[in-house]
């Protein structure tokens, strides 16, 4: 006999984090049918924690990448100009 537990099945997780604002809108890639149907269901203790959570993922990634200090002085316009010399190394292959 097989002794392995029973397979539960588990609703497929998302590949990438969606907002509230998209799992809601029918017009979006990510558009949550189940969310938008009991929405308006839920308490507004419900909703408020769901909103609440949602706004700590909003900040969250916006915040990536800022909390990095650099070994140097960082000027913001370094990654708007491209030097002429790296135009004349890719010239050849182009």
């Amino acid at each position: 006999t097989d002794n392995k537990p029973p397979t539960v099945h588990q609703p497929p997780k998302q590949q990438q984090w969606a907002s509230l604002a998209d799992r809601l809108n029918p017009n979006r890639p990510a558009f949550d049918a189940q969310l938008k149907s009991s929405w308006k269901s839920l308490s507004k203790k419900e909703k408020k924690h769901i909103i609440a959570e949602d706004r700590k993922a909003i900040k969250a990634l916006k915040s990536r990448g800022t909390a990095h200090l650099l070994p140097f002085e960082a000027d913001t316009d370094d990654h708007c100009e491209t030097s002429h010399v790296a135009y004349v190394h890719i010239a050849p292959i182009l």
